[in-house]
């Protein structure tokens, strides 16, 4: 094994070619190995880096010729120094490479740093759309934070907003089927779809038009979820699962256009979803029916119920009295007080 100084110098050809063959974007020349290895203005790949230790953990590596490697003595210890302008930097085994590349890796992402030009770790946007794709970069920028503060970028949130970049992509089709047959508007699921639908509209407008960019994008993930767990329950199929599938595919467009764009079509509009009108909202859907009420025993929580809104106070208590939290609390006493709270909470003596 050898031992290698690897520093910033002038331009090597064969570097640039290695580096340029291991898929390294324009903006990385190949003028400085620390640079590929640590990230500093490329982040490379693990299999990459991988690659590169390996390559100079090899003899015959043509890296070994080029001018990064200072010098290279035989040495039992497998020990790759890694440098920047003659100041040590990391430490490498290079008896195992790979595993210790991934050792080292997690230390340097674990790591609190922000994205700072002075620092030299800003990631370009065309690297980031070439992996992940615009909407993707899009969204995670989106949603990360307010407008006003500094975007703090981590690799697991792209990969996060990338997978619900996917998601979106497989709930809309998997819903397309549902489309040809006969939906009911009057199905709960339905109905509660319905409500979610022109709830989630609603805010995204709101928050759109207050720049609260992540806030609209938080009840879109939430939308997600419930547009989950509707689909192939009874009555959600036909015009009005349709109509909600417009809703959410025109409320994304402003944060993901090119996907919008795709799924619009595939519900078999014709036009350009950014030119299509914004969703009209019923007011009436805004309006809850229903509240969720606390039910303590004792003055602690045993449960919650879902009531009418305009739910008398007997109705209210014996649906309290109906939990199971409850009964095992009382263990089949009789309580000796209860205070309801309309609309609030229900309180059990026992």
């Amino acid at each position: 094994m050898r031992q290698a100084e690897v520093t910033k110098t002038a331009t090597s050809m064969a570097m640039s070619s290695v580096v340029r063959g291991l898929g390294a974007p324009d903006e990385v020349d190949g003028t400085c190995i620390f640079d590929v290895l640590l990230g500093a203005r490329w982040r490379a790949p693990q299999v990459v880096v991988t690659q590169l230790l390996k390559m100079l953990a090899t003899p015959s590596s043509a890296l070994w010729d080029s001018q990064y490697v200072t010098s290279a003595t035989d040495s039992s210890a497998g020990v790759l120094l890694l440098t920047d302008g003659g100041v040590a930097k990391e430490r490498l085994e290079l008896n195992d490479a790979q595993t210790s590349f991934e050792r080292k890796e997690a230390e340097w992402r674990s790591a609190d740093i922000k994205m700072s030009k002075s620092k030299r770790n800003v990631v370009a946007p065309a690297q980031i759309i070439q992996v992940y794709g615009a909407d993707t970069a899009r969204w995670f920028m989106l949603s990360d934070c307010p407008p006003d503060r500094d975007l703090e970028w981590t690799e697991s949130g792209a990969e996060g907003a990338w997978r619900f970049t996917q998601r979106v992509f497989r709930l809309v089709n998997e819903a397309l089927p549902a489309l040809s047959q006969a939906g009911d508007p009057d199905a709960a699921a339905m109905k509660a779809l319905q409500v979610s639908t022109h709830k989630m509209v609603h805010g995204v407008t709101t928050d759109i038009e207050s720049f609260a960019f992540n806030k609209s994008v938080a009840r879109l993930y939430e939308y997600a979820n419930d547009l989950s767990k509707a689909l192939g329950k009874d009555g959600v199929a036909g015009d009005p699962l349709a109509e909600a599938l417009r809703f959410f595919v025109r409320s994304f467009e402003p944060m993901m256009p090119h996907l919008a764009q795709e799924l619009w079509a595939s519900l078999d509009q014709d036009d350009l979803v950014c030119l299509a009108s914004w969703p009209v909202i019923d007011a009436a859907l805004l309006v809850d029916d229903s509240v969720t009420i606390g039910v303590q025993v004792n003055g602690k929580l045993r449960g919650t119920i879902e009531m009418a809104k305009d739910a008398s106070k007997d109705e209210t208590e014996a649906a309290a009295m109906a939990l199971e939290g409850v009964q095992r609390a009382l263990d089949g006493g009789t309580p000796k007080k209860v205070i309801v709270v309309p609309g609030r909470i229900v309180n059990i003596v026992a």
